[in-house]
């Protein structure tokens, strides 16, 4: 049965500090994974990707969220990604987020 696992994207302070609700997480294929961000816009990166929207992910609407699916071809693994926050005039970068681990 597919889960969906929101994770919530925070930025801590003007320094950029940056917090996720989830410090690892693990999925299987056909699982969904939410990310929201109550500071701005964001945009995640992949490379390798393990969700069928690609490498590339960019949130939008109010709140800002993404919703992406493990896809079926996902080998099982650690996926890393970075992720970038706009917020006003600011956009604050963690190149090295929590990763999300295929089982």
């Amino acid at each position: 049965m597919a889960v969906d696992h929101p994770i919530k994207i925070q930025v801590l302070n003007p320094d950029g500090d940056m917090a996720y609700s989830v410090s690892v997480l693990h999925v299987r294929v056909g699982d969904t994974v939410t990310w929201s961000c109550d500071n701005g816009s964001f945009i995640l990166t992949f490379s390798p990707t393990p969700v069928v929207e690609g490498g590339t992910l960019q949130s939008g609407g109010s709140p800002n969220t993404f919703k992406a699916a493990v896809q079926s071809g996902a080998s099982p693994g650690r996926y890393y990604h970075g992720v970038s926050v706009t917020s006003g005039s600011t956009t604050y970068t963690d190149p090295g987020c929590p990763e999300i681990i295929v089982h």
